[in-house]
């Protein structure tokens, strides 16, 4: 959206931004579209029809579904599947629900525990959003390459 139709895009990184938080949450930002009836699929039909033949597709699709595989074929995407199953971890990190999740829990024991942060004025505010902005992730990412580290050693 930011590079075919700019002013859309601009839009929707300010929706992003209000949201606060890490990562896309592109769930969120979709949810707050919905609720202002944004035609996103307007945009969506006209990007496809600008920069792609659908009919050429379709049947290129349609091509590769009919093509018989080998036996030998079969193999090696078996065999390649198995070895690529074993590098997906079993409980993988979501590191933006992670920083997420930190985040909630150092603001809610800060607000617990000192009630000033609550009556703070709007700098003060302003600050401790740019502390935990800087802290935060680099404290989240250091606990999931260590949980990782943890879990490739006893792996």
């Amino acid at each position: 959206m930011k590079k075919h139709y700019p002013e859309q895009g601009k839009y929707i990184q300010q929706i992003r931004k209000s949201l606060g938080g890490y990562g896309p949450k592109e769930e969120e930002v979709l949810a707050v579209l919905q609720d202002e009836d944004f035609d996103f699929e307007q945009y969506f039909i006209l990007f496809v029809k600008k920069n792609y033949n659908i009919e050429a597709e379709i049947e290129r699709q349609t091509n590769l579904r009919n093509t018989p595989e080998t036996e030998e074929e079969k193999a090696d995407f078996r065999a390649f599947f198995s070895k690529f199953e074993a590098l997906i971890p079993k409980n993988p990190i979501n590191k933006s629900k992670f920083l997420d999740t930190l985040e909630q829990v150092v603001l809610a024991h800060l607000i617990d525990n000192y009630p000033e942060l609550t009556n703070a004025e709007p700098e003060d505010i302003k600050k401790l959003n740019t502390i935990l902005g800087e802290y935060i992730p680099k404290l989240g990412y250091d606990l999931i390459d260590h949980i990782e580290d943890i879990r490739n050693r006893d792996a």
